[in-house]
């Protein structure tokens, strides 16, 4: 089976990783495919873990206020 390669326009074996005229990497749909998905994976899990740092962001500033809290009555009862 046949592909034309996207660097010289040549036609090459669908099998090769590269072209035997140009060297340019051979891409078939598969492979399009699985980049396609790895790229929506690492989109969500982007977003999951910048989710995740929003949350401990979230519970360390109610830490902090807390923590205020503690040190403000902590002074007015010396």
């Amino acid at each position: 089976m046949k592909s034309i390669c996207n660097g010289c326009g040549r036609d090459i074996e669908k099998d090769f990783a590269y072209c035997p005229w140009c060297g340019e990497k051979s891409i078939n749909q598969s492979q399009k495919y699985f980049d396609m998905i790895y790229e929506r994976y690492s989109k969500m899990h982007r977003e999951y873990r910048n989710q995740q740092f929003r949350a401990v962001e979230k519970q360390l500033n109610e830490l902090e206020q807390e923590l205020d809290v503690l040190v403000l009555s902590a002074e007015l009862h010396r």
